[in-house]
């Protein structure tokens, strides 16, 4: 059975943390060199074209808003616009995502997605979190009966 990218990925950071405690992303380029090339581009120029784009993305998400006081707004966020071709999913100005409602009921919907998911992810350790501060409490000032 052919392996897909994301068990290759999984395979790999199963390796890296167990032979280093963690994983990076040097780490990742690295094992992928020495394992035969099965997860990355390895082809410079399409990853040079793939790198660009995420730098691309980046320095949009840099780019504030002028003359706002106290901490800096994004001047642009992701959303998903319908054309007469179909959907694009592009960064869009605020103002442009103020005045649109589907601009603006997409990208609420593109950030709550991303937030809940946060918080899923993270819900198990918010839980251990709690139960330490509990045992924390407990063992500084315990109730007694």
């Amino acid at each position: 059975m052919k392996q897909t990218k994301v068990s290759i990925a999984k395979e790999y950071c199963e390796a890296i943390h167990k032979k280093h405690g963690l994983v990076t992303q040097e780490l990742i380029i690295e094992y992928d060199k020495k394992h035969g090339k099965k997860l990355l581009t390895w082809n410079d120029q399409e990853a040079a074209a793939k790198f660009r784009i995420d730098e691309a993305a980046e320095w949009i998400a840099k780019i504030a808003l002028e003359g706002q006081e106290g901490r800096a707004k994004r001047a642009y966020y992701n959303a998903i616009k319908t054309t007469e071709t179909g959907s694009i999913r592009a960064y869009f100005a605020v103002e442009d995502i103020a005045m649109d409602e589907e601009l603006y009921t997409s990208a609420l919907a593109i950030y709550l997605a991303q937030a809940t998911g946060l918080n899923e992810q993270f819900s198990h350790l918010k839980e251990a979190r709690r139960v330490a501060q509990f045992i924390d409490r407990e063992i500084k000032e315990p109730v007694t009966a």
